[in-house]
């Protein structure tokens, strides 16, 4: 039964849990379950096992970084 739980919020986005962040990650994620009580505790490598066998996929992070030098495009170009 707790596996479907957690499947279930899996399947949604952190959005939609009133979080500031667009996608899990493994610790965030077991932080959540966590918070809203689904689990005591679990092992980030039980979780990812859990969310695995059942075909689901984590997306990558994806960071970008800005530089704060107002010439950086003219410098980059050349």
């Amino acid at each position: 039964v707790t596996k479907k739980i957690i499947l279930m919020h899996f399947s949604k986005k952190p959005a939609e849990f009133g979080l500031h962040f667009t996608i899990w990650t493994l610790p965030r994620f077991r932080r959540h379950l966590m918070d809203y009580k689904v689990v005591d505790s679990i092992s980030i490598e039980k979780l990812r096992q859990i969310l695995m066998e059942a075909g689901a996929k984590l997306e990558r992070s994806k960071r970008w970084q800005y530089s704060p030098d107002k010439d950086f495009h003219k410098k980059k170009l050349q």
